[in-house]
């Protein structure tokens, strides 16, 4: 919704006008003694900024209302995903540790020892 050139009114700054808008933030001009401020749009609204005209106030609340329930929807939504990528997961670890072959100890080899002959004592050359 454009608010350009809507008077305001601000908790501690009073009155002023709505000078520029963005997607995230506005911009009002208020009495010299505090100039030009620069606001989060549209949650300022929601807190300490209140247009004057109450018909235009009015279809800004009920602005305010659906942002505020598609971003619930957006949040519900990523919630739910969240929770699915946590259950494939875990669906996949499971899959996992039963399509793995569980690992037998390895019996220990047995070498054949090659006997080493005795020396005979006294064989050797008496």
């Amino acid at each position: 919704m454009n608010i350009v050139g809507e008077k305001v009114i601000h908790k501690r700054f009073g009155e002023g006008k709505v000078t520029e808008q963005e997607e995230t933030t506005v911009s009002i001009v208020f009495s010299s003694s505090y100039g030009t401020k620069k606001f989060l749009y549209p949650s300022a609204f929601e807190t300490f900024l209140t247009l004057c005209k109450k018909t235009t106030q009015k279809k800004f609340q009920e602005r305010l209302e659906e942002i505020r329930a598609k971003e619930a929807e957006i949040q519900a939504q990523k919630e739910e995903d969240k929770r699915q990528r946590k259950e494939e997961v875990r669906l996949w670890l499971e899959e996992k540790k039963n399509s793995t072959p569980k690992k037998v100890p390895a019996k220990k080899a047995t070498t054949l020892q090659k006997k080493k002959p005795k020396e005979q004592a006294g064989s050797a050359g008496l």
